[in-house]
Protein backbone atom coordinates (compact mmCIF):
# COMPACT_ATOMS: atom_id res chain seq x y z
CA UNK A 1 0.00 0.00 0.00
CA UNK A 2 1.42 3.13 -0.77
CA UNK A 3 1.91 5.99 2.35
CA UNK A 4 0.36 9.23 1.27
CA UNK A 5 2.47 11.00 3.66
CA UNK A 6 5.83 10.30 1.65
CA UNK A 7 4.50 11.23 -2.00
CA UNK A 8 5.51 14.95 -2.27
CA UNK A 9 3.30 18.02 -2.32
CA UNK A 10 2.54 19.64 -5.53
CA UNK A 11 1.59 23.03 -4.44
CA UNK A 12 5.05 24.31 -5.09
CA UNK A 13 5.28 23.00 -8.43
CA UNK A 14 2.24 23.13 -10.52
CA UNK A 15 -0.72 26.06 -11.16
CA UNK A 16 -4.02 25.33 -12.57
CA UNK A 17 -4.87 27.54 -15.82
CA UNK A 18 -8.12 26.31 -16.44
CA UNK A 19 -10.80 23.18 -16.97
CA UNK A 20 -10.43 21.58 -20.36
CA UNK A 21 -12.67 18.38 -19.82
CA UNK A 22 -14.46 15.99 -17.80
CA UNK A 23 -14.20 12.49 -17.37
CA UNK A 24 -14.59 9.36 -15.34
CA UNK A 25 -12.89 10.53 -12.45
CA UNK A 26 -13.99 14.42 -12.42
CA UNK A 27 -13.00 17.38 -14.22
CA UNK A 28 -9.96 17.84 -15.99
CA UNK A 29 -7.78 21.22 -15.68
CA UNK A 30 -4.80 22.47 -17.28
CA UNK A 31 -2.20 23.25 -14.77
CA UNK A 32 1.80 24.89 -15.65
CA UNK A 33 4.90 24.27 -14.03
CA UNK A 34 5.85 27.12 -12.01
CA UNK A 35 9.60 26.74 -12.32
CA UNK A 36 9.69 26.29 -16.35
CA UNK A 37 6.28 26.68 -17.60
CA UNK A 38 5.51 23.23 -19.11
CA UNK A 39 1.96 22.68 -19.20
CA UNK A 40 0.11 19.30 -17.67
CA UNK A 41 -3.44 18.36 -17.51
CA UNK A 42 -4.86 17.84 -14.46
CA UNK A 43 -8.17 15.07 -13.40
CA UNK A 44 -9.48 16.41 -9.81
CA UNK A 45 -11.12 14.19 -7.40
CA UNK A 46 -11.36 14.45 -3.95
CA UNK A 47 -11.58 13.78 -0.74
CA UNK A 48 -9.19 10.53 -0.32
CA UNK A 49 -8.08 8.59 2.09
CA UNK A 50 -6.29 6.24 0.88
CA UNK A 51 -5.08 4.81 -2.70
CA UNK A 52 -7.45 3.26 -4.72
CA UNK A 53 -6.64 -0.61 -6.23
CA UNK A 54 -6.76 0.76 -9.26
CA UNK A 55 -4.61 3.85 -9.31
CA UNK A 56 -1.98 1.92 -7.11
CA UNK A 57 -1.87 -1.09 -9.66
CA UNK A 58 -1.40 1.59 -12.12
CA UNK A 59 1.40 4.10 -10.17
CA UNK A 60 3.55 0.53 -9.76
CA UNK A 61 2.89 -0.16 -13.16
CA UNK A 62 4.11 3.16 -14.36
CA UNK A 63 6.59 3.83 -11.88
CA UNK A 64 9.01 1.45 -13.27
CA UNK A 65 8.37 1.80 -16.62
CA UNK A 66 11.88 3.23 -18.67
CA UNK A 67 10.61 5.99 -21.18
CA UNK A 68 10.02 5.51 -24.43
CA UNK A 69 9.63 7.44 -27.43
CA UNK A 70 5.66 5.89 -28.27
CA UNK A 71 4.75 5.39 -24.70
CA UNK A 72 3.45 8.87 -23.17
CA UNK A 73 5.70 9.69 -20.24
CA UNK A 74 5.28 9.01 -16.15
CA UNK A 75 6.46 11.82 -14.34
CA UNK A 76 5.54 10.64 -10.26
CA UNK A 77 2.34 11.18 -8.51
CA UNK A 78 2.17 13.99 -5.32
CA UNK A 79 -0.55 13.90 -2.45
CA UNK A 80 -1.89 17.37 -1.36
CA UNK A 81 -3.09 16.82 2.20
CA UNK A 82 -6.40 19.00 3.47
CA UNK A 83 -8.02 18.79 6.60
CA UNK A 84 -11.34 20.37 5.54
CA UNK A 85 -11.94 18.45 1.98
CA UNK A 86 -9.53 15.63 2.66
CA UNK A 87 -6.64 14.81 0.58
CA UNK A 88 -6.14 14.72 -3.42
CA UNK A 89 -4.04 12.46 -5.48
CA UNK A 90 -1.83 13.44 -8.30
CA UNK A 91 -0.57 10.99 -10.59
CA UNK A 92 1.84 12.64 -13.39
CA UNK A 93 2.20 11.79 -17.21
CA UNK A 94 2.94 13.39 -20.23
CA UNK A 95 0.26 15.87 -21.00
CA UNK A 96 -1.62 15.90 -24.69
CA UNK A 97 -2.85 19.24 -25.25
CA UNK A 98 -5.92 18.44 -28.05
CA UNK A 99 -6.32 15.57 -26.92
CA UNK A 100 -10.06 15.53 -25.50
CA UNK A 101 -9.60 14.58 -22.07
CA UNK A 102 -12.98 12.51 -20.85
CA UNK A 103 -14.06 12.16 -25.01
CA UNK A 104 -14.26 8.27 -24.35
CA UNK A 105 -15.78 9.19 -21.09
CA UNK A 106 -18.81 11.44 -22.12
CA UNK A 107 -20.11 9.99 -25.40
CA UNK A 108 -20.82 7.03 -26.27
CA UNK A 109 -18.40 4.29 -25.40
CA UNK A 110 -18.56 2.16 -22.26
CA UNK A 111 -16.20 0.52 -20.39
CA UNK A 112 -16.73 -2.84 -19.47
CA UNK A 113 -15.32 -5.10 -16.78
CA UNK A 114 -16.03 -8.58 -17.11
CA UNK A 115 -15.38 -9.69 -13.05
CA UNK A 116 -13.94 -13.67 -13.04
CA UNK A 117 -14.76 -14.46 -9.22
CA UNK A 118 -17.97 -12.90 -8.72
CA UNK A 119 -19.23 -13.42 -12.90
CA UNK A 120 -20.63 -10.28 -12.83
CA UNK A 121 -20.54 -8.59 -16.39
CA UNK A 122 -20.90 -5.05 -14.98
CA UNK A 123 -21.51 -2.08 -17.45
CA UNK A 124 -19.71 0.62 -16.10
CA UNK A 125 -21.20 3.55 -17.68
CA UNK A 126 -19.33 6.37 -18.06
CA UNK A 127 -20.53 8.86 -15.75
CA UNK A 128 -19.69 10.66 -12.17
CA UNK A 129 -22.67 8.96 -10.72
CA UNK A 130 -21.93 4.89 -11.32
CA UNK A 131 -18.58 5.49 -10.09
CA UNK A 132 -17.34 6.04 -6.18
CA UNK A 133 -13.54 6.78 -6.40
CA UNK A 134 -11.75 9.40 -3.96
CA UNK A 135 -10.19 12.31 -5.37
CA UNK A 136 -7.29 11.97 -7.63
CA UNK A 137 -5.68 14.44 -9.54
CA UNK A 138 -4.33 12.78 -12.78
CA UNK A 139 -2.01 14.84 -14.23
CA UNK A 140 -0.29 14.72 -17.54
CA UNK A 141 2.54 17.04 -18.34
CA UNK A 142 4.66 18.08 -21.45
CA UNK A 143 7.01 20.66 -21.47
CA UNK A 144 8.51 22.71 -24.23
CA UNK A 145 11.47 23.35 -22.11
CA UNK A 146 15.06 22.39 -22.33
CA UNK A 147 14.56 18.56 -21.54
CA UNK A 148 13.13 18.52 -25.02
CA UNK A 149 9.39 16.52 -24.34
CA UNK A 150 6.88 17.70 -27.04
CA UNK A 151 2.86 18.49 -26.64
CA UNK A 152 0.90 15.77 -28.22
CA UNK A 153 -1.05 17.90 -29.40
CA UNK A 154 -2.07 16.48 -32.83
CA UNK A 155 -4.55 14.43 -30.61
CA UNK A 156 -5.93 10.83 -31.65
CA UNK A 157 -5.56 8.90 -34.38
CA UNK A 158 -9.67 8.22 -34.12
CA UNK A 159 -9.62 11.79 -34.18
CA UNK A 160 -7.62 12.39 -37.43
CA UNK A 161 -9.51 9.76 -39.50
CA UNK A 162 -12.97 10.97 -38.37
CA UNK A 163 -12.04 14.40 -39.40
CA UNK A 164 -10.66 12.68 -42.63
CA UNK A 165 -13.92 10.82 -43.45
CA UNK A 166 -16.20 13.91 -43.09
CA UNK A 167 -14.11 15.47 -46.20
CA UNK A 168 -14.55 12.25 -48.09
CA UNK A 169 -10.80 11.11 -47.01
CA UNK A 170 -9.15 8.17 -45.73
CA UNK A 171 -5.90 7.35 -44.39
CA UNK A 172 -2.96 6.69 -47.08
CA UNK A 173 -1.80 2.97 -46.46
CA UNK A 174 1.54 4.23 -45.99
CA UNK A 175 0.73 6.92 -43.30
CA UNK A 176 -1.45 3.32 -41.39
CA UNK A 177 1.79 1.82 -41.72
CA UNK A 178 3.99 4.54 -39.58
CA UNK A 179 1.15 4.95 -37.40
CA UNK A 180 0.65 1.02 -36.80
CA UNK A 181 4.70 0.77 -36.32
CA UNK A 182 4.68 3.45 -33.60
CA UNK A 183 1.90 1.64 -31.54
CA UNK A 184 3.87 -1.82 -32.02
CA UNK A 185 7.09 -0.65 -30.76
CA UNK A 186 5.64 1.33 -28.02
CA UNK A 187 3.62 -2.26 -27.18
CA UNK A 188 6.97 -4.13 -27.47
CA UNK A 189 8.04 -1.61 -25.08
CA UNK A 190 5.58 -2.42 -22.83
CA UNK A 191 5.93 -6.17 -23.45
CA UNK A 192 9.13 -6.08 -22.69
CA UNK A 193 8.81 -5.02 -19.28
CA UNK A 194 5.77 -7.67 -18.50
CA UNK A 195 2.98 -5.04 -19.22
CA UNK A 196 -0.14 -5.49 -21.19
CA UNK A 197 -1.98 -2.62 -22.19
CA UNK A 198 -5.46 -4.42 -22.39
CA UNK A 199 -7.26 -0.96 -23.72
CA UNK A 200 -5.25 -0.30 -27.15
CA UNK A 201 -7.97 1.40 -29.46
CA UNK A 202 -7.08 4.41 -31.85
CA UNK A 203 -8.66 6.65 -28.81
CA UNK A 204 -5.48 5.67 -26.80
CA UNK A 205 -2.85 5.80 -30.09
CA UNK A 206 -1.75 9.81 -29.84
CA UNK A 207 -0.38 12.10 -32.53
CA UNK A 208 1.86 14.79 -32.06
CA UNK A 209 2.07 18.01 -34.08
CA UNK A 210 5.72 17.01 -35.26
CA UNK A 211 3.92 13.15 -36.41
CA UNK A 212 4.58 11.58 -33.17
CA UNK A 213 2.91 8.12 -32.31
CA UNK A 214 2.26 7.42 -28.39
CA UNK A 215 0.21 4.67 -26.43
CA UNK A 216 -1.39 6.48 -23.55
CA UNK A 217 -4.16 5.65 -20.81
CA UNK A 218 -2.90 2.31 -18.59
CA UNK A 219 -5.69 2.51 -16.21
CA UNK A 220 -6.56 -0.91 -16.88
CA UNK A 221 -3.32 -2.40 -17.81
CA UNK A 222 -2.14 -5.30 -16.34
CA UNK A 223 1.96 -6.57 -15.05
CA UNK A 224 2.95 -9.77 -15.12
CA UNK A 225 5.73 -11.57 -13.32
CA UNK A 226 7.64 -14.12 -13.17
CA UNK A 227 5.76 -16.25 -12.11
CA UNK A 228 2.37 -15.41 -13.22
CA UNK A 229 3.10 -14.99 -17.20
CA UNK A 230 -0.33 -14.82 -18.17
CA UNK A 231 -3.81 -13.19 -17.01
CA UNK A 232 -7.40 -14.29 -16.39
CA UNK A 233 -9.80 -11.13 -16.04
CA UNK A 234 -11.60 -9.60 -18.45
CA UNK A 235 -11.07 -6.03 -18.95
CA UNK A 236 -11.16 -3.67 -22.14
CA UNK A 237 -13.18 -1.69 -24.73
CA UNK A 238 -16.00 -4.33 -26.04
CA UNK A 239 -14.99 -3.98 -29.78
CA UNK A 240 -11.57 -4.18 -29.37
CA UNK A 241 -11.72 -7.27 -27.22
CA UNK A 242 -9.59 -10.27 -28.01
CA UNK A 243 -12.03 -13.31 -27.99
CA UNK A 244 -9.52 -15.22 -25.24
CA UNK A 245 -10.22 -12.18 -22.72
CA UNK A 246 -13.92 -12.24 -23.56
CA UNK A 247 -13.61 -15.81 -22.65
CA UNK A 248 -12.09 -15.01 -19.34
CA UNK A 249 -16.35 -14.46 -18.44
CA UNK A 250 -17.26 -17.82 -18.93
CA UNK A 251 -14.24 -19.96 -18.49
CA UNK A 252 -12.49 -19.56 -14.44
CA UNK A 253 -9.27 -21.51 -16.24
CA UNK A 254 -9.11 -19.23 -19.52
CA UNK A 255 -6.46 -17.16 -19.50
CA UNK A 256 -4.78 -14.91 -22.09
CA UNK A 257 -1.17 -13.28 -22.35
CA UNK A 258 0.00 -9.92 -24.20
CA UNK A 259 -0.78 -11.22 -27.44
CA UNK A 260 -4.30 -9.99 -26.40
CA UNK A 261 -3.06 -6.33 -27.68
CA UNK A 262 -2.13 -7.74 -30.95
CA UNK A 263 -5.86 -8.38 -31.31
CA UNK A 264 -6.61 -4.94 -30.36
CA UNK A 265 -4.09 -3.52 -32.88
CA UNK A 266 -5.67 -5.58 -35.82
CA UNK A 267 -9.40 -4.00 -34.29
CA UNK A 268 -7.69 -0.70 -34.33
CA UNK A 269 -5.66 -1.11 -37.77
CA UNK A 270 -9.14 -1.60 -39.62
CA UNK A 271 -11.01 1.23 -37.37
CA UNK A 272 -7.65 3.33 -39.25
CA UNK A 273 -8.67 2.27 -42.55
CA UNK A 274 -12.46 1.95 -41.76
CA UNK A 275 -13.51 5.18 -39.27
CA UNK A 276 -14.65 2.67 -37.16
CA UNK A 277 -14.07 -1.18 -35.19
CA UNK A 278 -16.20 -4.11 -36.88
CA UNK A 279 -19.46 -4.31 -34.86
CA UNK A 280 -19.42 -0.51 -33.90
CA UNK A 281 -23.04 -0.49 -34.80
CA UNK A 282 -24.25 -3.33 -32.17
CA UNK A 283 -24.75 -3.14 -28.60
CA UNK A 284 -21.46 -3.29 -26.92
CA UNK A 285 -23.40 -6.56 -25.01
CA UNK A 286 -24.25 -8.07 -28.17
CA UNK A 287 -20.73 -8.01 -29.64
CA UNK A 288 -19.33 -9.58 -26.56
CA UNK A 289 -21.30 -12.89 -27.74
CA UNK A 290 -20.11 -12.20 -31.52
CA UNK A 291 -16.66 -11.75 -31.24
CA UNK A 292 -15.88 -15.36 -30.00
CA UNK A 293 -18.29 -16.66 -32.16
CA UNK A 294 -17.71 -15.02 -35.59
CA UNK A 295 -15.06 -15.82 -37.94
CA UNK A 296 -11.80 -12.75 -37.59
CA UNK A 297 -13.63 -9.68 -39.08
CA UNK A 298 -11.90 -7.56 -42.03
CA UNK A 299 -12.20 -4.65 -43.72
CA UNK A 300 -15.33 -3.37 -44.71
CA UNK A 301 -14.25 -3.34 -48.41
CA UNK A 302 -11.00 -5.65 -48.49
CA UNK A 303 -10.69 -5.10 -52.39
CA UNK A 304 -9.96 -1.33 -51.91
CA UNK A 305 -7.15 -2.18 -49.91
CA UNK A 306 -3.57 -3.70 -50.66
CA UNK A 307 -2.88 -7.70 -50.06
CA UNK A 308 -0.02 -6.42 -47.23
CA UNK A 309 -2.72 -4.53 -45.25
CA UNK A 310 -4.98 -6.91 -45.12
CA UNK A 311 -2.68 -10.05 -44.83
CA UNK A 312 -1.40 -7.93 -41.29
CA UNK A 313 -4.93 -7.56 -40.36
CA UNK A 314 -5.62 -11.27 -40.16
CA UNK A 315 -2.74 -11.96 -38.65
CA UNK A 316 -3.43 -9.62 -36.10
CA UNK A 317 -6.94 -11.43 -36.06
CA UNK A 318 -6.09 -14.59 -35.80
CA UNK A 319 -8.68 -15.89 -33.01
CA UNK A 320 -6.26 -19.05 -31.25
CA UNK A 321 -3.89 -16.52 -29.22
CA UNK A 322 -1.41 -19.18 -28.94
CA UNK A 323 -0.52 -19.48 -32.94
CA UNK A 324 -0.91 -15.38 -32.92
CA UNK A 325 2.11 -13.59 -33.73
CA UNK A 326 4.11 -11.29 -30.94
CA UNK A 327 4.22 -7.50 -31.41
CA UNK A 328 7.97 -8.46 -32.29
CA UNK A 329 7.30 -10.55 -34.86
CA UNK A 330 4.69 -8.25 -37.01
CA UNK A 331 7.31 -6.10 -36.95
CA UNK A 332 8.86 -7.82 -39.02
CA UNK A 333 5.95 -7.89 -41.38
CA UNK A 334 5.93 -6.74 -44.72
CA UNK A 335 3.76 -3.83 -44.47
CA UNK A 336 5.43 -2.72 -41.42
CA UNK A 337 8.76 -3.01 -42.82
CA UNK A 338 7.98 -0.62 -45.51
CA UNK A 339 8.41 2.08 -43.04
CA UNK A 340 11.77 1.35 -42.72
CA UNK A 341 13.97 4.14 -44.19
CA UNK A 342 10.94 6.22 -45.05
CA UNK A 343 10.35 6.92 -41.29
CA UNK A 344 11.47 10.60 -41.22
CA UNK A 345 9.13 11.36 -44.34
CA UNK A 346 6.31 9.79 -43.54
CA UNK A 347 6.41 11.50 -39.77
CA UNK A 348 6.43 14.66 -42.40
CA UNK A 349 3.37 13.32 -44.21
CA UNK A 350 2.18 12.75 -41.07
CA UNK A 351 2.76 15.98 -39.23
CA UNK A 352 1.98 18.10 -42.16
CA UNK A 353 -1.75 16.11 -42.44
CA UNK A 354 -2.40 17.26 -38.56
CA UNK A 355 -1.83 20.27 -39.31
CA UNK A 356 -4.41 20.64 -42.30
CA UNK A 357 -6.50 18.88 -39.85
CA UNK A 358 -6.72 21.17 -37.57
CA UNK A 359 -6.35 24.50 -39.90
CA UNK A 360 -9.76 23.16 -41.23
CA UNK A 361 -11.27 22.58 -37.99
CA UNK A 362 -10.79 26.15 -36.80
CA UNK A 363 -11.86 27.52 -40.26
CA UNK A 364 -14.89 25.17 -39.27
CA UNK A 365 -15.32 27.10 -35.86
CA UNK A 366 -14.45 30.42 -36.92
CA UNK A 367 -17.74 29.76 -39.68
CA UNK A 368 -19.96 28.19 -37.26
CA UNK A 369 -19.35 31.38 -34.40
CA UNK A 370 -19.98 33.90 -37.27
CA UNK A 371 -23.46 32.08 -38.27
CA UNK A 372 -24.09 32.26 -34.16
CA UNK A 373 -23.47 35.60 -34.12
Amino acid sequence: MIGLESLPDPSDTWEIIETIGKGTYGKVYKVTHKKDGSLAAVKILDPISDVDEEIEAEYNILQFLPNHPNVVKFYGMFYKADQYVGGQLWLVLEYVENYRWGKCLQEAELFWILNVSSRLLAECAIKPEYRDMSAIYFILPASRSIDGVKLCNGGSVTDLVKGLLKCGQQLDEAIISYILYGALLGLQHLHNNRIIHRDVKGNNILLTTEGGVKLVDFGVSAQLTSTRLRRNTSVGTPFWMAPEVIACEQQYDYSYDARCDVWSLGITAIELGDGDPPLFDMHPVKTLFKIPRNPPPTLFQPENWSRGFNHFISQCLIKDFEKRPSVTHLLEHPFIRQVHGRDMALQKQLADLIQAQQHLGSVAKTRYCSVSL
